[in-house]
């Protein structure tokens, strides 16, 4: 017997079936908003008017800090074994990664499992955009107003107005008054500072 005809738009099935999938997925946001607002107090500073989706990985929330207006989008991993500082306005896109500590990988006679951990803190400046799926690495600073790729690794400081992308994270742009230059017309070298021959 053919049971198609119950699963077809109209159908009573069909309508109960929507009904319970639009209730469980509100119901699922509503008990992760709970969650979100239980964690909030347990931060180490929290601005005004901030967004935090759902679905975020946190991990010792008394070690960041996150700036008036900043969004966290879904699936954001926090793993603050070190401070994690966001400044105001910053733009956190979904899937992306904060690592604040990784493996010490020198000795290769020791077991990768059985090695100690460095941990660093990582910062990012006012209004800096991460693209999705990117992941920062220990010890990072990413500048005010720079720009991570989607899908970059960031293993260096992105310096301000600096646009990044690659793996490793290399920069691409910058931004300027004039809009989008790239590096090398921009004058402004790997590390933020202005080349000398530029100027003259």
């Amino acid at each position: 017997m053919s049971y198609n005809h119950l699963s077809k738009p109209g159908s009573f099935v069909y309508i109960v079936t929507r009904v319970l999938a639009v209730i469980i997925h509100r119901w699922r946001k509503y008990v992760e908003r709970i969650r979100y607002l239980a964690y909030l107090p347990r931060f180490e500073h929290v601005g005004d008017e901030i967004i935090l989706d759902t679905g975020l990985y946190i991990n010792k929330p008394q070690n960041i800090s996150i700036g008036n207006g900043t969004y966290i989008g879904q699936g954001v991993t926090l793993n603050a074994i070190e401070k994690i500082s966001f400044g105001e306005g910053c733009g956190i896109a979904s899937g992306s990664y904060f690592m604040t500590w990784n493996h010490i990988i020198e000795d290769r006679t020791v077991e990768l499992r059985a090695t100690g951990k460095e941990a660093a803190p990582i910062q990012v400046g006012d209004g800096a955009w991460v693209g999705y799926d990117a992941v920062v690495l220990p010890g990072v600073t990413i500048g005010t107003g720079a720009v991570v790729g989607a899908g970059a690794v960031v293993t260096e400081d992105v310096p301000d107005w600096t646009v990044v992308g690659g793996v490793p994270a290399k920069p691409i742009a910058v931004r300027s008054d004039q809009g989008l230059m790239s590096v090398s017309d921009s004058g402004t070298a790997h590390d933020g500072s202005t080349n000398a021959a530029d100027d003259e």
